[in-house]
């Protein structure tokens, strides 16, 4: 079993309590360079560890452990984090002391600047302290001081990232329960369908807990999906031009999408063709507006010079590579796209849904976001998260015109470790056998390789919340449920108004009012 912990176990104070807390034990009152301090600040980023990065398994431990998990001869599903292990108490310390500095400096700033510096870098602060708590908690041998470690890690992943909501855990599992209650199942599915009630409390087993949920109406998804081709068709024809300039290569022996594979190396060029020459061209346009004195208060003009003879990196700033990581992701501190080199070969369409949430909004908020002088909007403001992942989540959606409730399985894990108590190996069992019941047409006898490809998808979904302790669920990955949620019941709100949603691309901000705000008084550089 999972070390305890209770659900009395608050979250640290909230952001705003904490920055102010820490802004009135300050008695600075002297002023301080704004690029003095943006410099500081760019140190104290390079300094704050990145999660998404820090989170990546060592991958010989990673594969021994999903070889054991599904071959059933393991007790307790555990990897090794190099990152993790690595971040020393003096990285941590330095972080600290830069933190106070910069707290310090932010004193003689004005609104909202000050807010905003003092809100990123709090954030940033328990992000690093997530990680001591990660890495503590997989050195322990102490039970006491395994324990300890536990209840930092629980307090700071509430704080960051929020906790899941019983009753949306229960209608989200009991509607795929209640998909299956009634599906004709051979004899072998029966045995696998009452073993997986056995697994499950008993207030959810029969699906009753199902319930309705929101769904955007059709008149937002129109307007969405008439929004998502106008902003970003431009960058979608480079997937079509991509493949039609490289059909050999893809082995394209039909016109038949679906049938086409493109693999990891396919995404990075068709990736950096995009940064190249949309957001160059892009940047171009405006270069030359200035000549005409049209810029339309861009006051910062950049020289691009020759397109064709400079890399993606150089022009952008961004470098877009096939590494060892978990998932696709975009970091906004270094500017780099990260594609896991062991992914799966895609889809037309599902490389299409990558270049809308991964360009179009991850990449293009830090862009904008960084055109501003408040350095936060490029790489997040305090409690963006949800925000940005439903964002991206949404206009996928919009560009399919079909909506999908995101982040589903993730939640489900989640709840499972949560309310339920699950281990690794305890939301791994459930998982594995709820995945093949779906798949499985009526009175359908499963077939060994059916089970085990059920189990491998359970073993890499459930790695996602398990991930950092094997043991404790990280709450990160509730933001493609609840930001997806979020993001379409602002849209609903503002369904039409165009400059209201075209706020949520200014920067990397949530839907609030407070954060638009930030956008409006910021300046441009």
């Amino acid at each position: 079993m999972m070390t305890s912990y209770t659900l009395e176990n608050r979250p640290l104070p909230s952001h705003d309590i904490q920055v102010e807390e820490a802004r009135c034990s300050q008695n600075s009152s002297v002023d301080i360079d704004p690029e003095v301090f943006r410099g500081k600040y760019q140190e104290f980023v390079e300094q704050s560890p990145k999660v998404i990065e820090s989170l990546v398994p060592d991958q010989e431990s990673k594969e021994e452990a999903i070889d054991k998990l599904i071959t059933g001869n393991i007790a307790s599903f555990q990897q090794e984090y190099p990152i993790i292990a690595g971040y020393s108490d003096e990285d941590y310390t330095a972080m600290q002391d830069t933190t106070e500095t910069l707290i310090s400096m932010a004193e003689s700033m004005s609104e909202p600047e000050r807010t905003v510096y003092l809100q990123a870098i709090e954030a940033r602060k328990q992000e690093a302290t997530l990680i001591v708590a990660m890495r503590d908690y997989k050195a322990a041998t102490d039970p006491i001081a395994k324990e300890v470690a536990a209840r930092r890690f629980m307090e700071t992943n509430i704080a960051l990232y929020g906790e899941p909501d019983k009753a949306t855990y229960e209608s989200l599992l009991g509607e795929k329960i209640a998909n299956i209650f009634h599906k004709k199942r051979s004899q072998n599915a029966e045995v696998i369908f009452q073993d997986l009630r056995n697994l499950l409390p008993e207030d959810v087993r029969d699906g009753t807990r199902a319930q309705d949920r929101f769904r955007p109406s059709a008149e937002t998804m129109q307007w969405m999906n008439n929004v998502v081709h106008g902003l970003y068709d431009n960058m979608l024809r480079h997937v079509d031009s991509y493949i039609e300039a490289h059909k050999s290569e893809l082995q394209i022996e039909s016109q038949n999408e679906a049938a086409v594979k493109i693999q990891p190396t396919h995404l990075r060029d068709i990736f950096r063709n995009i940064l190249a020459e949309e957001f160059l061209a892009l940047s171009k346009g405006v270069g030359e507006a200035s000549q005409t004195g049209d810029t339309q208060g861009v006051q910062t003009v950049i020289d691009l010079g020759d397109i064709v003879t400079r890399s993606v990196e150089k022009d952008t700033g961004w470098n877009v590579e096939v590494t060892e990581a978990k998932s696709i992701n975009v970091d906004p501190d270094t500017r780099c796209v990260r594609i896991p080199q062991d992914r799966e070969a895609m889809s037309v369409n599902e490389v299409k849904r990558l270049v809308v949430h991964e360009i179009g909004v991850h990449v293009l908020t830090q862009m904008t976001g960084n055109s501003t002088n408040l350095e936060p909007l490029a790489q997040g403001l305090a409690g963006f998260n949800d925000t940005q992942e439903g964002l991206g989540k949404a206009m996928e959606h919009a560009l399919e015109g079909e909506y999908q409730e995101a982040g589903i399985d993730h939640y489900i894990t989640a709840g499972l470790a949560y309310f339920d108590g699950k281990d690794f190996k305890g939301a791994y069992d459930v998982k594995w056998r709820l995945k093949l019941l779906e798949s499985l047409k009526p009175g359908q006898e499963p077939t060994q390789a059916e089970i085990n490809k059920a189990k491998q998808w359970a073993a890499n979904t459930t790695m996602r919340i398990y991930r950092g302790t094997d043991d404790l669920p990280l709450f990160k990955d509730l933001c493609y449920y609840n930001g997806s949620k979020e993001v379409w019941e602002y849209l609903e709100r503002i369904c039409g108004d165009d400059l209201q949603l075209s706020l949520l691309l200014a920067g990397k901000i949530d839907t609030s009012k407070k954060h638009q705000g930030v956008i409006l008084k910021s300046r441009s550089t």
